[in-house]
């Protein structure tokens, strides 16, 4: 959001996409989140990268992501968006907080992530890229924790890095 608290459209296409992959989390709404994800996809954290390529891995990605967090105590989950920007006319990067409760109580410090969205053909616009200031134990995505002595999120594609004061 810009200093007077108003969002830009890239802003707002980012936002509507963090609040429907959002609610296809917090609902365990596969066919949802699918429908909001674009193939290949890259995953960065900051000890690991991996690219999903089907939707088969992405499930396995999905339901593992739901796991941990119903695991972890996660009730509740608000995504915002911090800046996004056209990167040409059918891509966006931006950078997102992450907040996760049980309830009203923060289960761990909100985190830092940065995702590419690409417009497809259809006009849907669909998360290609994503990287997260967590990491990843025992290289599963459904292990990740917040490091409190690291705030900075990964790079994606040719954003430079950006720290949580940006």
């Amino acid at each position: 959001p810009s200093r007077d608290g108003t969002f830009s459209e890239a802003e707002v296409i980012y936002q509507d996409h963090l609040d429907t992959l959002t609610h296809a989390m917090m609902t365990d709404d596969f066919d949802l989140f699918r429908s909001r994800m674009g193939l290949p996809h890259n995953v960065r954290t900051q000890n690991a990268e991996f690219w999903v390529e089907d939707f088969v891995k992405m499930k396995f990605m999905f339901k593992e992501v739901l796991s941990s967090m119903a695991v972890g105590g996660v009730s509740k989950m608000i995504r915002l968006v911090k800046h996004a920007d056209f990167d040409g006319e059918a891509s966006i990067i931006g950078m997102h907080e992450t907040h996760k409760f049980d309830r009203t109580t923060y289960l761990a410090r909100p985190y830092l992530n940065r995702l590419r969205l690409e417009r497809h053909e259809d006009g849907i616009w669909r998360e290609t890229h994503c990287a997260n200031a967590i990491e990843l134990h025992g290289k599963k995505f459904g292990l990740a924790r917040t490091n409190p002595n690291k705030t900075t999120v990964p790079a994606l594609g040719t954003v430079s890095e950006r720290t949580e004061n940006d």
